[in-house]
């Protein structure tokens, strides 16, 4: 959200200028207002259960990262969660995703590895104040606007013990499978998400 919320509704307004759009945090209930209606689609990771009529389709692939302080204490350009594991995280609260432990947490825990979670938010940009102000990392994707706060900088996670790529998907109703408005939505939408993350 906090880096296609911008650009896509300003591109939706130029190709689409009498659409209506509102753009909303994916909850608990997402996959319920799919299913009614309510939402025309929602866009998150992968999600192992979900009703047979909701379709997934692949938007593009991300890769983990870790977005610090600029002048965090782990000054290289790459850390291993060992290295980080020294420090506290601050993290999404994604509902279907993340609500039990956060995803670094649950990796951290595989490892043997200590952690302490500092900062948990539904709020990307409550995550980006806090980490302004302590020594907190955030576990995120390449799809991070780094380049839009030059006082966050770039950690790759340097380890082989599990997988750093991961898709981001969008979510549609069956009936909506073959609705113009869903199939040009998608298209704009992955579009966006591949140039924001060249």
């Amino acid at each position: 959200m906090i880096r296609l919320s911008g650009t896509f509704i300003l591109e939706l307004r130029e190709k689409a200028p009498f659409l209506e759009v509102e753009v909303v945090n994916w909850t608990s209930s997402t996959i319920t207002d799919i299913e009614s209606g309510q939402l025309l689609m929602g866009i998150s990771y992968g999600i192992d259960v979900k009703p047979k009529h909701i379709r997934e389709q692949k938007l593009v692939d991300l890769t983990g990262c870790c977005a610090v302080r600029k002048d965090h204490p782990i000054q290289s350009k790459s850390a291993t969660p060992n290295e980080f594991s020294k420090y506290e995280l601050a993290s999404l609260f994604i509902p279907g995703w993340s609500e039990d432990l956060p995803v670094a947490a649950k990796k951290m825990k595989e490892l043997s590895l200590p952690y302490k979670v500092g900062f948990r938010s539904a709020y990307p940009m409550a995550i980006v104040d806090v980490l302004h102000k302590s020594d907190m990392f955030f576990a995120t994707s390449n799809l991070f606007p780094f380049s839009s706060y030059p006082s966050l900088r770039r950690i790759d996670i340097d380890t082989q013990d599990f997988e750093l790529t991961y898709s981001l998907n969008s979510f549609f109703h069956q009936r909506n499978g073959n609705d113009p408005l869903t199939l040009w939505l998608n298209s704009l939408v992955k579009e966006e998400l591949e140039l924001a993350i060249q």
